[in-house]
C-alpha cells in the first residue's frame, strides 16, 4: 500500500518545480524516488529538474529509468526526448538522434521533434565547447543546496559527520555553561503537550501539508527510524522535541546521558532553546539528553537502553554507557534515585539535607550537570519550614543561579525560582514556611567547587 504521504510530497514538488525552485524540487522527487522505487514518473520528473539544473549526466541516466519502468506511451515518449535533451548537451549526438527517432515512433509532437532537430544540427556544426555537467553526488548537492550542513548564523557551532551517528553538532568555538547555542522556532506544534509519540496521523498529515516545499524538503532530510508507519509520523517521532515540536536544526544535536547541553522549550518566544551545561571546547560535540530528568540521572544504563531503543532505534554508547565506565555510573544514578525517592517519606531535616548535598555531589561526579536544581528546591523548602531563613536562602540562590544557567535568565522556570530567592518567607512559594519546629543547617553545605 502506497504512503499517503507520498501523495502530499509529489504536490509540493510539483508546486516547487512550477516556481522555478528546482533545487527544492529536486529534493522531494528524490526523496519520493527513494521510498517508491517502482515509479517511473518520479524518475521522469527528476529529469526534467536535472535538465533545469543543467545536470546532464543525470538526466541522461533518470530518464533510461524512467524508460525502464514506464509502460505508458506517453511516458516513454517523455523520457526518450528529455533524454535526447541530455545528450545533445553531452555531445552524444548519435545517441541523441536515436532518442528524437524514438520519441516520434511513440508519438511524440512532430513539431517539437523538428525544433530538437534543428537544435542536434547545430549541434553537429558547432565547435563550442560543451557546457560542463555539474559532477557533484545528488545528495552532496542537494546538502549544498537546501543548506542541511554548514554553521549556524553566529558560528557557535556546525552540523558535520559524526564517526558513527550521522550528523551532529560540533563547536566552532569554546562556550561556557550558561552560553545559548541555539534558539529556533519550530516548524509546527502538535496540539499535545505531554508525549508526543502516537500523535494520530492524521493530524500531523495536515501540519505537513501546510510547510512551503522549501520546509517540508528539509523534515524529509530529518531522520526516519520507525518503519510499518506512514513517513511523516515516522520523521515526528523520531525528531520531535515534546512540546517544542518539530525542529529542523536541533534535531540534528545527538543523544548523551552525560550531555553538556540541554534543550528547553521558552513559551513566551515559543522557540525551543539549547544551551550548554558545561564549558564546551572548540571541536567538541555537542550533545542533549532526549530523556528527562530522572530517566537519564536516575536510572541504570539498561533502563536507560531500553528507553531510547525503543524510541529512537540506537544503543547509547556515550561515556556514561561506555562498557568501561558504566558500572560506577550505575551505582551513582542508582544511589540518586533512591535518595530523590526517600526525601518525601524523610522526617528528619538533618539526614535529608545531608542526602541532598550527596546527590549533587554524586551528579557532578558522575558528569551530569543538569538538574541540581531539583534538589536544591527541596533543601530550600525545608529550612523554610524549620525558619533556616540563612540557609534557605543558600539553596534558593543555588537552585536560581543552575536554572538561569541552564533554562535562561526569562525563562518560566528561573524566574520562579528568583522570586522564591527574594521571597523566601513567603507561603506562596514555601507553602509550609516557618511552619516547622526551628532548627539550623548552617553548617551543611555544597562543597566548594559545586557552588
Amino acid at each position: 500500500m502506497t504512503d499517503p504521504a507520498l501523495e502530499v510530497i509529489k504536490k509540493k514538488a510539483d508546486e516547487a518545480f512550477n516556481k522555478n525552485n528546482f533545487v527544492v524540487a529536486l529534493s522531494l522527487y528524490t526523496f519520493l524516488s527513494n521510498n517508491d522505487s517502482d515509479n517511473g514518473v518520479y524518475y521522469l520528473n527528476m529529469s526534467l529538474t536535472h535538465l533545469r539544473l543543467q545536470r546532464w549526466e543525470d538526466a541522461s541516466s533518470n530518464a533510461t529509468k524512467a524508460l525502464e519502468l514506464c509502460e505508458a506511451t506517453v511516458h516513454k515518449a517523455k523520457a526518450y526526448f528529455r533524454r535526447c535533451q541530455a545528450r545533445r548537451e553531452l555531445h552524444n549526438l548519435s545517441g541523441a538522434n536515436e532518442d528524437l527517432e524514438a520519441f516520434t515512433s511513440f508519438g511524440g509532437d512532430p513539431k517539437i521533434a523538428s525544433v530538437e532537430a534543428q537544435k542536434l544540427e547545430r549541434a553537429h556544426d558547432t565547435t563550442n565547447e560543451l557546457v560542463p555537467d555539474n559532477v557533484a553526488d545528488v545528495a552532496d548537492f542537494l546538502s549544498e543546496k537546501l543548506n542541511l550542513g554548514g554553521s549556524s548564523l553566529d558560528s557557535v557551532y556546525e552540523i558535520r559527520p559524526t564517526k558513527d551517528k550521522g550528523l551532529g553538532a560540533f563547536a566552532v568555538k569554546p562556550l561556557r555553561r550558561g552560553d545559548f547555542i541555539l534558539e529556533e522556532t519550530p516548524v509546527f506544534c502538535t496540539d499535545s503537550e505531554s508525549d508526543y509519540i502516537g500523535i494520530p496521523s492524521g493530524s500531523l498529515a495536515a501540519k505537513f501539508e501546510q510547510l512551503s516545499p522549501t520546509d517540508l524538503s528539509r523534515c524529509l532530510s530529518l531522520s526516519n527510524v520507525h518503519s510499518g508507519i506512514d513517513i511523516f509520523t515516522g520523521i515526528y517521532n523520531t525528531n520531535a522535541f515534546g512540546q517544542g515540536g518539530l525542529l529542523l536544526e536541533a534535531s540534528r544535536f545527538n543523544h548523551s546521558c552525560s550531555p553538556n547541553a540541554r534543550y528547553t522549550y521558552h513559551e513566551p518566544s515559543k522557540k525551543e532553546r539549547i544551551i550548554a551545561l558545561t564549558d564546551i571546547t572548540e571541536g567538541e560535540e555537542i550533545c542533549v539528553s532526549y530523556l528527562q530528568s530522572r530517566n537519564v540521572y536516575g536510572s541504570p544504563r539498561s533502563e536507560r537502553r531500553q528507553t531510547l531503543s525503543s524510541r529512537f532505534q540506537f544503543c547509547c554508547q556515550c561515556p556514561a554507557c561506555d562498557d568501561t565506565n558504566f558500572e560506577q555510573s550505575d551505582r551513582r544514578r542508582r544511589d540518586i534515585r533512591m535518595i530523590w525517592e526517600s526525601l518525601p517519606m524523610t522526617m528528619d531535616g538533618r539526614k535529608a539535607l545531608m542526602a541532598i548535598v550527596r546527590a549533587i555531589v554524586l551528579m557532578r561526579e558522575d558528569g551530569y550537570f543538569a538538574d541540581a536544581d531539583d534538589f536544591a528546591v527541596d533543601a530550600a523548602a525545608l529550612c523554610a519550614l524549620c525558619s533556616d531563613w540563612e540557609s534557605c536562602i543558600y539553596w534558593a540562590k543555588f537552585a536560581y543561579e543552575n536554572r538561569a544557567a541552564e533554562f535562561g535568565d526569562d525563562h518560566p522556570h528561573a524566574i520562579r525560582a528568583r522570586q522564591t530567592l527574594e521571597n523566601p518567607r513567603s507561603r506562596k512559594y514555601h507553602t509550609q514556611a516557618g511552619m516547622g519546629p526551628r532548627k539550623s543547617f548552617k553548617d551543611i553545605r555544597l562543597p566548594q567547587n559545586l557552588c
